[in-house]
């Protein structure tokens, strides 16, 4: 056989003169990980030449290097592993606000809702090799997608005024339910669920500790500079000749409502059999931060759903454990009720058992009062964005766009009517039901401590949506959905 003429000039030529260079180069890549004196060189010459072409450039090329070098890559990443998805949607909903406000140019928003969608097309693409929907067959999977039928519906709306505002309030309202879905694929086992409350409850306590930050060494320029941009802003914050501290989050009805919140299920967390003493030190040390953390907020509604959740917790258990340390804490309750002293946290703290007696408590009743004929005139709303900080950018020659939601259910109820409220209310309801049902059936102490937590933490947050819309803020709105995820697949792991 002849030979061909491929193998004559590769014999003519002989090896060539690059394979050691790829060789070596192979061997310091792949095998020494660059971990050598050849990787030091290149990876310094690599970060110069990065800061020299920062150096150079605007501020817009430093944002769109760091976007290429660094959120396409976790993107991608999001894509294939859900579970990364999840760990990268609740750390940027932690960080989102701070971000903005030392960087306004970076549109953390944007990140957010393109890891949600990334994450949703990571499904289907699982899906449509195993296609098997049955992670997703309950009752609460029922009640989104009709809920997300009516907010299609509500562009329809004819008495709404812009079509732009509905996409806006879309993303936050019902855009954020989707990853019920991703969470109910991506929680395959317990331990999925056991890093998710490790990663929340580590965020959360890097959170009450920035708070004391602010409390004892006050807030940075940039913070301040972003609080004396909005007078009403500021109003908001400042309250007895303070400013309410607020750590990294949006405002601090938000930061009190997640400290309230995470000190619940640490300290729930702490009942049951077997509980590694490390681990409830841990526990302990990280709730008691996040309670200094909720007092430097001053939000009146943490100081509510915290014992709420507890009580809730305490009659679903029937934990006696649970109900001496609810005792407890509520004697600590009415010694600082009626413990006299002019501490500014002690005062903030005694106005949430007067409510009566408070401006913005008589403000928000008029405001319900006024609003109510609206509600029953309209049964399907005024159109999804038409109050609140939508309403005012998008169609602020409205009477209601000057309108402040302070309640979520109450945003609900004007935006959407009464049917949408009923429906809102029969998703939560629902939530709640199968939640309970499944607690019920659990046999595992283990498996049950954590439903019964998880159970009390969206009572807190469901409670928590009449003062505030913690619903749709980050990232209550995230943990709220991981939450309702996990409350249905938390039995199947028995």
């Amino acid at each position: 056989m002849k030979p061909s003429l491929f193998q004559l000039t590769q014999k003519s030529g002989g090896p060539s003169v690059f394979a050691p260079v790829k060789q070596w180069l192979k061997t310091e890549i792949t095998l020494h990980k660059l971990d050598s004196p050849f990787g030091y060189i290149f990876l310094s010459i690599l970060a110069w030449l990065v800061a020299l072409l920062i150096g150079r450039n605007s501020p817009e090329f430093s944002i769109t290097l760091f976007a290429v070098v660094v959120m396409i890559p976790v993107l991608m990443g999001t894509l294939f592993e859900l579970r990364f998805g999840i760990s990268v949607l609740l750390i940027t909903g932690f960080f989102t606000m701070e971000v903005k406000r030392l960087l306004p140019e970076i549109q953390l928003d944007l990140f957010l809702d393109s890891t949600l969608v990334i994450m949703l097309f990571g499904l289907f693409l699982k899906q449509t090799r195993q296609q098997d929907w049955r992670f997703a067959w309950n009752p609460i999977s029922g009640i989104i997608l009709v809920w997300v039928v009516y907010s299609v519906f509500e562009l329809t709306n004819p008495w709404a005024r812009s079509a732009v505002a509905w996409y806006y309030s879309m993303r936050s309202l019902t855009g954020i339910m989707f990853l019920f879905f991703v969470a109910l694929y991506a929680f395959r086992e317990m331990k999925s669920v056991r890093s998710f409350v490790i990663l929340w409850m580590c965020l959360a306590t890097l959170g009450g500790l920035y708070g004391i930050w602010q409390e004892v060494y006050g807030l940075q320029g940039f913070e301040w500079r972003w609080l004396m941009e909005d007078y009403s802003r500021f109003e908001d914050f400042f309250t007895l000749g303070r400013i309410r501290k607020f750590a990294f989050f949006s405002d601090p009805g938000s930061f009190g409502i997640i400290m309230g919140l995470s000190s619940l299920v640490c300290l729930g967390l702490i009942f049951g059999s077997g509980v590694p003493k490390r681990k409830i030190s841990l526990l302990v040390v990280a709730a008691l931060i996040m309670l200094v953390g909720m007092f430097a907020s001053g939000t009146r509604t943490a100081f509510v759903i915290l014992p709420a959740g507890f009580a809730f917790l305490a009659f679903l258990t029937l934990d006696k454990r649970i109900f001496l340390l609810g005792g407890l804490g509520l004697v600590i309750v009415i010694i600082l009720v009626f413990i006299p002293s002019d501490n500014y946290h002690l005062t903030r703290f005694r106005s949430t058992f007067h409510p009566t007696e408070t401006t913005s408590f008589q403000t928000r009743m008029q405001n319900h009062e006024f609003i109510q004929p609206y509600i029953r005139s309209r049964p399907i709303g005024i159109g999804l964005g038409s109050t609140g900080i939508w309403g005012q950018k998008f169609s602020p020659d409205t009477m209601l766009s000057q309108f402040p939601p302070d309640s979520g259910y109450v945003r609900i109820a004007v935006e959407t009517g009464w049917i949408g409220l009923f429906l809102y209310l029969g998703l939560i309801f629902t939530i709640l039901a199968v939640g309970a049902k499944n607690y019920f059936s659990i046999k595992d102490p283990h498996l049950k401590r954590y439903q019964g937590v998880f159970l009390a933490a969206v009572f807190a947050l469901a409670l928590a949506n009449y003062p505030q819309q913690a619903l749709t803020q980050l990232p209550s709105s995230i943990i709220f959905y991981l939450l309702s995820a996990a409350l249905v697949k938390i039995r199947d792991f028995e």
